[in-house]
């Protein structure tokens, strides 16, 4: 048990309370209660003293790292760039291994194929080939001590040679008024 000051308000006939308790750790749960003192005699003479209600809370863990899956690129007949970027920059939520896992159903996790990236590099781009004609899913993953992450599911279709491939990109910029949009076509000329 530790004691702490609290500052206090009072409204209308309220006091409250307010405590700021640190050196916690991560992730741990707490109990508290307050422990009220007066110096005013009560009816036996003695000083009053009256504990409130036992309440408890959990202090946030760490999280884990944050990433972000990019648009696909480059797309061919039989190959695409897929690409990630790592967005965290808290210390704390530095991932230990991160990168982009790959597949051809709409739900890939690190069960699947994946590309790993070093893990202080911030941007990991990965040219996948000898891919056939079909929709293809990535996202960007990353792994610490508390747990493993995703970015969003991005999908790309590889056609085959008989058809034009045109795939609609990430707006390039969003202003209050206007977005400047884009789209690629892949052919073979």
């Amino acid at each position: 048990y530790k004691s702490y000051n609290s500052s206090h308000t009072c409204s209308n006939g309220v006091v409250t309370l307010k405590t700021t308790i640190d050196g916690l750790e991560p992730g741990t749960k707490y109990y508290y209660r307050y422990l009220l003192g007066s110096q005013c005699d009560n009816m036996n003479g003695a000083d009053q003293k009256v504990y409130t209600s036992t309440m408890s809370f959990t202090t946030k863990a760490y999280g884990a790292p944050i990433v972000q899956t990019e648009q696909a690129s480059d797309l061919t007949f039989s190959s695409a760039v897929i690409s990630a970027s790592k967005v965290s920059n808290n210390a704390d939520c530095n991932p230990d291994t991160w990168g982009i896992c790959f597949a051809s159903h709409s739900d890939p996790d690190i069960n699947d194929k994946f590309y790993s990236a070093n893990p202080v590099s911030n941007n990991l781009s990965v040219t996948v080939d000898d891919l056939s004609a079909g929709t293809y899913y990535f996202r960007a993953f990353a792994s610490n001590k508390y747990g493993t992450s995703y970015g969003d599911i991005v999908q790309f279709t590889i056609i085959s040679r008989s058809a034009l491939n045109v795939q609609t990109l990430q707006a390039l910029e969003i202003g209050s008024n206007f977005a400047i949009v884009n789209a690629a076509i892949y052919c073979t000329c």
